[in-house]
Order: structure tokens, then C-alpha cells, then sequence
């Protein structure tokens, strides 16, 4: 059993026979008794979790890690084995964790702490610190690499709070540890004196232990190294060896298994703790003591206190790591990378890529200089004089040529600067290979040439409007501020030839103008335009321009924002062509097809026109078809078909036409109020006017001012004007000349409709004289109560009144019948007094604005109280109430015109009460519009509804038509406040009062 244990250990343990130091072999077999156990202790753990844990995979780049470490320790390469082990722990706990291969991830991140503490064994104090420090941070910032598995911070404060621990206790033990090795060395010095015989024998620690774990005896040289006050101190307070001094019990475990097998042991090493539980690396030889029979009594040998060692041969191998890495960062720089003796030129030092880029193996270069190599230092002079320029400048950066094995040669650029190297200075130089670089800028002529000519000599323009910085063009920026900028400040930068043809300008007049000036016909076309290249980035559009002449043109283009890397605007380019030649073809056709439609559609409503006056003598029935085949061609709104009989111009029959006119017989007499007259009398062909509301006076009343185009023809039949056929529009410039010819040929079409009417009438009448006796009454009655309804309307009213019963006066007095004859001189008499009424207001409402008072400031409670006065009698009668506002502001204006706003809306108030139980009136201001006060009257009446809030204020507009009055008054109280600059209004519902607001001028106002 011996044996196989001493096989194993050789096998498994042991170092490798290639390391012949002594120390170097103690860290390499603790090394391996370090890795075996975490090896089998891992295999254990995950064979666990596969076991119990389905879908389970086990984390096997850290068996990478440990088998690798230990294969590389077992072949000598103790430093790369130990570097491997210890980040293997923050690596593989890290990744199994972020990958998701880890069932517990807050358990899994408290194995970093046996990577700590190997650490603490390996590294120094700083380093362990910092080491550690990683880590914590690492853990610390767990919950934001992965926050869907530590969701929480509290999720990781364990682990944290442990490693903390762990990495306080490691930092102690190395302080301990080094503060142990100062006082080791003190206790030293004073042992020196005071136990001369003991030192003189033996520095170390000399022991004698049972097999148990005591002590038999110790020398004061062990019981200081372990931090007792003295032998006894240590033999009564250690009573057991492996819990109390090994940090890892096991090895006095391993320690005495070996014993047992060798007998001996030389250079046992191990880590231990001290009294005050700091830690110290101990070298011990061994060996057993047994009795006669051959039992072991104990244990007997020397302890050397190893520490310093240790931490040197830890600093050694990391400084050995870190040469390591920085050689491989050397070797895989893409740059080659040289270290230079200043005095010879000679190379001390590159990477492997200086020996691919001039072909000469290591052993080679490492005999040549720069004088060898770069074709710019011809001789050891010029090398002298360039080291002292780059000891001059701290830092050259330089182009050369540099020399391969083969003769060949590349172009490079060299970055040189000096290095301290111990007590003396080296030059490190950095080349890099720009063949490449070379090959583009030679080539970058040629084909900024060939662009500029193709730039130059296309048929197409080319410009380039580059901006003087980079312009934002996102939701987070003003865009409309950024695109007037743009439009009125940004130049075009370059042009081509052909473009300059195309607008006809010099090169220097074109890169003098913005986009606003190509635009100065139409900004907003270049303003959407220059938007919607913004928004999208290319834009294919056709434009409507004018050239520098001034003549009209149009371009094909293509425009494409220019970025930079932050996808700032930095300017824009166009390619256009002139299409000005296709575009003109394209309307001429598409105006050719149109008037081709027309003219087509024009004949067929002539055609159809004609074909339906031959068939039939329905008159109305023609003329409605008639005026359904002027719609086909002529755009009118509505359209009416006249007479002319006897001085009067009648009206037939119509199309749209406002209810007003097709409900009522209206007729117009022949004067010069009628637009109509001069066709009636044969002085005009016909009618085109489009700009009615502003030339015609008759459709400047409703129901007429709708019309803002009209055109009249006369209707002949047989060379007389016997009506007229007139169609309105809405729009103005509605119809042209070729609408009017149009229209004569209709005109002729009614004219001969209304003869074969006539012409079937009388042959009809020749048939049944009854039947025409009977179609005159009803002819006379149709006219009689045409007119009837004609003249009542509006100021015709009291004319047919007086004119009716004129007419029964007439009868009357022929048949007698006195008191029917005063019966109608009276009603003749009210009609002449309406009439006078109506024309004394209609006087007094044409003389607001041009019969004006002198206007003055007064206080508008004097206004309220004159008309107050005014309208007593009927206040009083109703039992109205009145309130007025106190200290109401001045006004200015005209007096006596004011005085009869307030009279007619008092009036109004007191009128309009209907069953109100306690009427009442209340008068006064209320804030102000446009710098103009505002004032009211309100009243608690019977209300007005909404749709009549503006009709109210019309002429003869009278919603209640038994009341008295004419139904001027309101415009007339309109009239008067718009000529003094202000506005009225009313606010009301039905059933809840009424409120009529109007604006006057304050009291302080200039005259205007």
C-alpha cells in the first residue's frame, strides 16, 4: 500500500525532473496538490447537479482551465500552469453564470473566494488587493450584466459580503505575514545575544512532535516564527498540529503518510498559520524518530521560515506573466515594432511581424541595424543626426523606405520615440506598411481627373451645394428655422457647364445665389421641395423654374443629401436635365385633346338640343333640357330664362336658382338699375361680366350676391329681342368669350322653343275660343298675382299695394259703392304712409356715413339717459325695468347717432318682452376688444333663436311680422357702429333673454 501511495505521488504529485529548483519544485507540487483535488472536487459537484438537474450542462471550459494548468505544471511550465489557475475562477464562474449554465448563480459566485485565496498564496499584497477588488466590483455589477438573473441588488449582497470577508482576511494573513517576516528578522537579531549557543547551531526552527499533533519540545527560533511568546508558550497552547497550524489540514495529513513511507522528508512545504492565525510559508526537513521496536516515537526536524521567497518567487512569476503578455500584444500588432541601440543602430528587440514584413528570420535581424534596413539612414552619422532630432522633438513621425531580404522595397511610416531602459535610454520605433495607402493617393489624381471631366463635359447639370457646417435634421430641431436658413443662406458651391446653359448665367453669378434666389417665383415651391429632400435624404422630382431671363422652364432632377458620420446634413447635390421642350409638347397635346373634347361634346349638345326643340311645343320642358345641355359645356351655378314684354323683363323659369326668386314672380323694369338693359335694347350681342359684386349695383342685394360672374344673351325671334337667357357663377372669371358664343346658339335654340310655343298656343287658341278666353284669365290671374307677390316684395310692397286698390278704387266708383271707395282711399292712404315710412328710414339709413355730426367725447351715461327719455312712454307702458352700470367710461363719436343706437335697442328690449312678469333692462360695459370698449344691453325677453342671430340685422328682416316697425332698425343700429369702426353682436337663446354686444372708441380717441 506503501508503495502505491509513493507510485501515485510520483506519478500524479511530484514535479516535473526538468525543474531542478528546489523552491520552483515545492510551488509546483503544491501546485498539484492544489489542482487534483479541485479537479475530482468539480467532477463531484457537477456529476451532482447532471444527476438531479435536468438539462444540466456542465461548465467544461473550466476543466480546460484546471486539466490544462496541471498538464502545463507536470511539463515545467509552472509560471503559464499558475497564471491559468488563478483567473480560471473568475472566468469560468463568470461565464457559467452569464450563459445561464448555472442552476444557483448567488452559490456559484462564492467559488471565486478559494481563487482568492490562491491568490493571497501567489501574489502580493497590492496585487491580491486589486485582485480581489475585481471581483467584488465584478459581482457588485452582476445585476446590470445580467439583470435577468440577479433581479435584485440583494440577490448578490451575500456573495459580495462573503467575498469582502474572505478578502479582508487574505489581505491580513499577507500583511501578518510580511509584518511576521520584519519581526522574524528583529526577534533574530536579539536571539543573537541572548541565545549565542542556540543561533550558533541553528537559525531555524528545531521541533520534536508527537504523531498526534502535540509538541515535545521547540526552540525559541519555532516558537517565534509561529508568533509564541516562547517554547512553552507554543507546546501549551498547540495541541493540534493540523487544525491549528496548516492552513490546509490535510497536508500534515499527506506529510505524515509520506513519512510513514520514506521515513524522511526533505524540504516539506507548507502554508501555516500563526498564533495570532496570520499566515507563513514553511520549508521543513523531517524525519522519524522510533523507538527499539520500531514504533514511531515522534517526529523530529528543522523549520525554515520560507515566506520571502515565496512572495519573490510570486513577484518573479508575475513579472515573468507580464513580459509574456506584452510580447504577445508585440507579436500581434499588425505594425512592426522595434527596440534600437541610439549609439549603433542595432536592433535589440522586435515582434514577430518585423520579421514577416522584411523576410529575415530572428536569429537574422537580430545581427542587422537601421542602418541595414531603411534606405533613409544611409550611415552611422545620418542615424546619429536623426537620433537627435527624435531627442529633441520627444516624439518624430516620419516616411521612409525600408529594404526586405530579397532586395525588395515598401514604403513606411515610422513613429520613433526614446525609452528609459534602466540607467540608459533606447529608441522605440513603430513602422508601419502604407503601400497601400501610396497606391491610393497616386490613383486619387487620376480619378478626381476623370471625375471632373465627366463632372464638366456631361449633357446633364451637375451643382453642388456644400454647407458652411453641418446642419442637424431631426425632431429634436426647429425645422422650419433650419430650413430658412438653408433656403436663404447656403450658396451653391459648384456647377457645371451644362448647368449653367440651362438657367443661362456665368459661373460666378450661379455661386452667388441661394435657393431662395432660383425660387424668388415661387418660395414655397422651394421650400417643400428643399423639406422633402431633407426628410427622405433623395428626392426625384420635376420642377417648375425660370431661368435668368426670366422665361419659364422646366427640369428633371435627382437630389441627394450629402452626411457626415454623425448624419449631420452637410450638404446636397443635383443632377437635372431641361425637359422644358417635353413639357410644352405635353400640354399643347393635353390642351388639343381638351378642346377636341369640348368641341365634340359641344356639337353633341347642339345635335341634342336641336333634335328635341323639333320634337316637341312643351316649352318648359325644352328649356329645361336646353339649359341640361348648356351644363355640358358651359360651367354655370345657375341659370334663368327671361322675357321681355311691354318694357318689363320677366322671369320664366330657372335652374339652382335662390328660393327667393323661384318661388316669387319677379319682373325688373327698364332702367338704368337693370344690368340686363343694354342687350334688351339691342346695344350688345350679350353680357360677360366677371367681376359682378364690384361692377354691377343690382347684385349687390340679396338674393343676388352669390353671383360673382354672369353672362346674359338676348333671346330674338324674328329679328326682335323678346327676353333674355342669363347663367351665374359663383367664382369669379367663370366664363370666357367662347362660353358667350356658345350661348347665342342656345339663346336662338329658347327663342325659336318660345315661338313654337307661341305659334302652337295660337293654334290653339284658334281651335277653342273658350279654351282661350279661359288661358287669358288665367294668364291675368298668373300676372296679377306674379306682380301681387313682385311689388310687395321689400320696398316694392306699398307700390302694389296703392296700385291694387287703385284698381278696385276704379270699380267701385263705377258701381257706386261709396263706402268701399273710402274704405279703399284709406288703405291707399296707410300704403302712401308705409311708404313714406319705409322711405324716410331707408333715407335716414342712406345718410349713415355721409350726413355726419361732429364727433365729440362724451360720457356714456348722458347717451343712455337721453334715450331713455326718448323711449319712456313705451318703458312705462310695459313696465320695464332699467339698470345701468355706474361709472361708465366716455365714448367719442358722433352724439345724436348713438343716442339712436341705444333708442332702437331699448326699443327692441321693451318690445320683445312677450309674457315676462318682471321685465327689465340692464345697460353696461364689460371689458374690451381691439382697444375698443365693449358694451351691452341685455334683456330678460322671449330670446331669439341661433339661426337668426345674424338675419336679424338684415334689411326688412322682421321675425315677428305683426310687429310694428319696418324691420330697419337694426341695420340702421348696425350701420351706425360699423361707421364708427366698432361691431355688433347678439347672444342669445330662445325663451332666456337676449344680450346685443357693440364696440365703441374710448373717450381719449383722436378723430379719425
Amino acid at each position: 500500500m506503501r508503495n502505491l501511495a509513493e507510485a501515485i505521488q510520483r506519478i500524479l504529485i511530484e514535479p516535473s525532473p526538468k525543474i531542478v529548483d528546489i523552491a520552483l519544485r515545492h510551488k509546483s507540487r503544491l501546485l498539484n496538490i492544489f489542482l487534483l483535488p479541485l479537479i475530482f472536487v468539480f467532477l463531484g459537484v457537477d456529476g451532482v447537479y447532471y444527476t438531479i438537474v435536468p438539462g444540466y450542462t456542465p461548465p467544461w471550459y473550466g476543466y480546460i482551465f484546471l486539466v490544462g494548468a496541471y498538464l502545463l505544471n507536470r511539463a515545467r511550465f509552472y509560471h503559464t500552469a499558475a497564471f491559468l489557475t488563478l483567473i480560471m475562477f473568475p472566468i469560468v464562474i463568470f461565464t457559467n453564470i452569464i450563459t445561464g449554465g448555472s442552476v444557483h448563480p448567488e452559490l456559484t459566485l462564492y467559488y471565486l473566494i478559494p481563487g482568492l485565496i490562491l491568490g493571497g498564496i501567489l501574489l502580493s499584497m497590492r496585487t491580491t488587493a486589486i485582485f480581489a477588488l475585481i471581483e467584488i466590483i465584478v459581482i457588485l455589477s452582476m445585476p446590470i450584466i445580467v439583470p435577468g438573473i440577479f433581479l435584485e441588488i440583494e440577490s448578490i449582497i451575500g456573495p459580495a459580503s462573503t467575498l469582502m470577508m474572505s478578502a479582508v482576511l487574505v489581505l491580513v494573513s499577507i500583511w501578518f505575514r510580511n509584518q511576521v517576516e520584519k519581526d522574524r528578522q528583529e526577534n533574530l537579531r536579539k536571539a543573537e545575544e541572548k541565545y549565542r549557543h542556540i543561533v550558533e547551531n541553528s537559525i531555524n526552527g528545531i521541533f520534536q512532535s508527537t504523531t498526534d499533533g502535540h509538541f515535545l519540545n521547540v526552540n525559541p527560533s519555532r516558537a517565534r516564527m509561529y508568533g509564541y511568546d516562547s517554547p512553552k508558550d507554543m507546546i501549551q497552547n498547540v495541541t493540534n498540529i493540523s487544525t491549528q497550524l496548516y492552513v490546509n489540514p490535510d497536508h500534515r495529513n499527506a506529510l505524515q503518510r509520506y513519512l510513514t513511507e520514506n521515513e524522511k522528508v526533505i524540504a516539506f512545504e507548507s502554508l501555516d498559520y500563526r498564533k495570532d492565525k496570520s499566515k507563513i510559508w514553511v520549508s521543513a526537513n523531517i524525519q522519524i524518530i522510533r523507538d527499539k521496536e520500531g514504533n514511531i516515537q515522534y517526529y523530529e526536524g528543522s523549520v525554515e521560515d520560507i515566506s520571502v521567497r515565496k512572495n519573490m518567487e510570486a513577484d518573479r512569476s508575475r513579472a515573468e506573466e507580464a513580459l509574456l503578455q506584452f510580447r504577445n500584444v508585440l507579436n500581434e500588432s499588425n505594425d512592426a515594432i522595434f527596440l534600437i541601440d541610439p549609439q549603433t543602430s542595432r536592433y535589440i528587440d522586435f515582434n514577430e511581424t518585423a520579421c514577416k514584413k522584411l523576410g529575415y528570420s530572428r536569429e537574422e535581424l537580430i545581427q542587422l541595424g537601421v542602418v541595414d534596413i531603411a534606405l533613409h539612414i544611409t550611415d552611422i552619422n545620418t542615424w546619429k543626426e536623426r537620433v537627435a532630432l527624435v531627442r529633441k522633438k520627444g516624439d518624430l513621425i516620419f516616411e521612409s523606405v525600408y529594404c526586405r531580404k530579397d532586395g525588395t522595397t515598401f514604403p513606411t511610416e515610422i513613429s520613433a520615440r526614446m525609452l528609459d531602459y534602466g540607467d540608459e535610454k533606447i529608441m522605440v520605433a513603430n513602422v508601419r506598411d502604407i503601400t497601400e495607402r501610396k497606391q491610393s493617393e497616386n490613383a486619387l489624381p487620376e480619378s478626381e481627373a476623370r471625375l471632373q471631366a465627366f463632372f464638366n463635359q456631361s449633357l446633364d447639370g451637375f451643382f453642388f451645394s456644400m454647407f458652411d457646417k453641418p446642419q442637424k435634421w431631426d425632431d429634436t430641431i426647429d425645422k422650419e428655422k433650419t430650413l430658412h436658413h438653408i433656403f436663404t443662406n447656403q450658396h451653391y458651391t459648384e456647377v457645371n457647364n451644362a448647368m449653367l446653359n440651362q438657367y443661362g448665367m456665368t459661373r460666378e453669378k450661379f455661386t452667388s445665389l441661394t435657393s431662395s434666389d432660383v425660387f424668388a417665383h415661387d418660395p414655397q415651391q422651394g421650400l417643400q421641395l428643399r423639406r422633402q429632400l431633407f426628410d427622405k435624404g433623395n428626392l426625384h422630382i420635376e420642377t417648375y423654374e425660370r431661368k435668368n431671363d426670366g422665361t419659364p422652364a422646366w427640369f428633371e432632377g435627382e437630389y441627394v443629401c450629402l452626411y457626415d458620420e454623425q448624419r449631420y446634413i452637410t450638404g446636397f447635390f443635383g443632377i437635372q436635365r431641361d425637359i422644358t421642350k417635353r413639357k410644352q409638347a405635353e400640354i399643347e397635346r393635353e390642351q388639343l385633346i381638351h378642346e377636341l373634347a369640348i368641341r365634340n361634346a359641344e356639337s353633341e349638345t347642339m345635335r341634342e338640343s336641336f333634335a328635341t326643340i323639333v320634337g316637341t311645343f312643351e316649352f318648359s320642358e325644352i328649356i329645361q333640357h336646353i339649359l341640361d345641355q348648356i351644363k355640358r359645356v358651359i360651367p354655370y351655378d345657375s341659370a334663368s330664362v327671361w322675357k321681355w314684354e311691354n318694357g318689363r323683363q320677366k322671369f320664366i323659369t330657372g335652374r339652382n336658382l335662390p328660393a327667393m326668386i323661384e318661388d316669387a314672380n319677379i319682373e325688373f323694369i327698364d332702367d338704368e338699375t337693370n344690368s340686363a338693359l343694354p342687350i334688351l335694347k339691342g346695344d350688345v350681342p350679350y353680357i360677360l361680366n366677371n367681376n359682378v359684386q364690384e361692377e354691377l349695383a343690382d347684385f349687390k342685394d340679396a338674393p343676388h350676391t352669390y353671383v360673382n360672374s354672369w353672362l346674359a344673351i338676348p333671346l330674338r325671334t324674328h329679328g326682335k329681342i323678346t327676353g333674355l337667357v342669363a347663367l351665374d357663377g359663383k367664382e369669379k372669371d367663370q366664363f370666357n368669350q367662347h362660353h358667350a358664343e356658345l350661348v347665342v346658339t342656345f339663346a336662338n335654340q329658347v327663342a325659336i322653343a318660345l315661338e313654337n310655343a307661341r305659334l302652337f298656343t295660337e293654334l290653339q287658341n284658334e281651335l277653342s275660343t273658350r279654351e282661350k278666353l279661359i288661358k287669358e284669365l288665367e294668364s291675368k290671374n298668373t300676372e296679377l298675382e306674379r306682380f301681387t307677390y313682385t311689388i310687395s316684395h321689400d320696398l316694392k310692397s306699398p307700390l302694389v299695394t296703392i296700385n291694387g286698390f287703385l284698381g278696385y278704387l276704379k270699380v267701385d266708383m263705377v258701381s257706386g259703392n261709396s263706402d268701399r271707395v273710402l274704405t279703399d282711399i284709406q288703405r291707399i292712404q296707410d300704403a302712401v304712409d308705409k311708404m313714406h315710412l319705409l322711405l324716410k328710414e331707408l333715407l335716414e339709413l342712406s345718410r349713415i356715413g355721409r350726413i355726419v355730426n361732429p364727433l365729440e367725447t362724451v360720457p356714456f351715461e348722458e347717451l343712455i339717459r337721453e334715450a331713455l327719455e326718448i323711449v319712456h312712454g313705451q318703458l312705462e307702458a310695459r313696465r320695464v325695468t332699467v339698470q345701468t352700470q355706474p361709472n361708465l367710461p366716455a365714448i367719442y363719436g358722433d352724439r345724436q347717432r348713438l343716442i339712436e343706437v341705444l333708442q332702437n335697442l331699448i326699443d327692441n328690449a321693451a318690445k320683445y318682452m312677450g309674457d315676462q312678469p318682471a321685465p327689465s333692462i340692464e345697460i353696461g360695459q364689460s371689458g374690451e376688444e381691439d382697444g375698443r370698449l365693449i358694451f351691452f344691453i341685455k334683456d330678460n325677453g322671449i330670446g331669439i333663436h341661433a339661426q337668426y342671430h345674424e338675419r336679424i340685422f338684415g334689411l326688412f328682416n322682421k321675425l315677428d311680422s305683426k310687429s310694428d316697425g319696418t324691420g330697419i332698425g337694426l341695420a340702421l343700429v348696425k350701420r351706425i357702429i360699423e361707421v364708427h369702426g366698432g361691431r355688433i353682436w347678439v347672444e342669445s337663446e330662445a325663451g332666456k333673454g337676449a344680450t346685443f354686444f357693440f364696440t365703441l372708441a374710448h373717450g381719449d380717441s383722436l378723430p379719425a
